[in-house]
């Protein structure tokens, strides 16, 4: 991060609690970096896997009733690579924004993961409604898979949830920053034209001696004869 002027050091302080997480000790530009990293990483993991089955769907070494055989591969396949397009997208601005602390940058992510997360709610709503009617109707029946489900989900929406407070958080640093840094701006401009010992802004300077002062007294004038 780049250091602030020693006097905007005294105003504000950009390693203040409230700009940290993970129990205080990071900070969340790097959080932020470290989210976006991750993300990264899943996102290509996801590709590798998803091009692996899609091959082996290809070649017919899947068997018949396998889930992806359910769906239009092609038509699955190219939403979903255009889905991780955009994801891929996304990340990349946010992790510039983080670096080059560009905070329009990570209104992106903000925004999409937000809608995420609010997706992810309405997704645990439904598992629990549906474990709920599934234990009243057959109380001898396994919920395991609807418990696993469920589980997967809420870990999901709140890592997702987290990391949207983290960016959300370094969107909120970064315009503190911008705010401070102005502030130092325009009190290093006061303090440049400020002259110590000259009192209000300008110096005094002494009354200028009388006319008769400045004439040479000892010189005759000018006279024109007119002969």
């Amino acid at each position: 991060m780049s250091k602030l002027p020693d006097t905007m050091e005294q105003l504000w302080d950009e390693n203040a609690a409230k700009y940290k997480c993970c129990c205080r000790s990071v900070h969340v530009k790097q959080a932020t970096t470290y989210i976006g990293y991750a993300q990264l990483f899943v996102t290509m993991l996801c590709v590798a896997v998803l091009g692996y089955y899609y091959v082996q769907i290809t070649n017919g070494h899947v068997s018949a009733d396998h889930w992806l055989n359910h769906y239009n591969t092609e038509k699955y396949m190219s939403s979903l690579m255009l889905a991780v397009l955009l994801q891929l997208v996304i990340v990349t601005l946010m992790l510039h924004g983080a670096k080059m602390e560009r905070r329009s940058y990570l209104l992106p992510f903000i925004v999409f993961a937000t809608i995420g997360v609010f997706l992810g709610f309405l997704q645990i709503m439904y598992d629990v409604t549906k474990l709920l009617k599934q234990a009243r109707g057959d109380m001898t029946s396994d919920l395991s898979p609807e418990n696993n489900q469920l589980m997967s989900h809420l870990i999901g929406t709140m890592v997702h949830t987290w990391c949207v407070g983290v960016v959300w958080r370094l969107y909120t640093f970064l315009g503190d920053k911008k705010i401070a840094q102005q502030i130092g701006a325009q009190l290093a401009t006061q303090v440049a034209f400020q002259y110590g010992d000259i009192p209000h802004g300008y110096m005094g300077l002494p009354d200028p001696p009388p006319y008769a002062d400045t004439v040479i007294s000892d010189k005759h004038p000018l006279t024109l004869s007119l002969a």
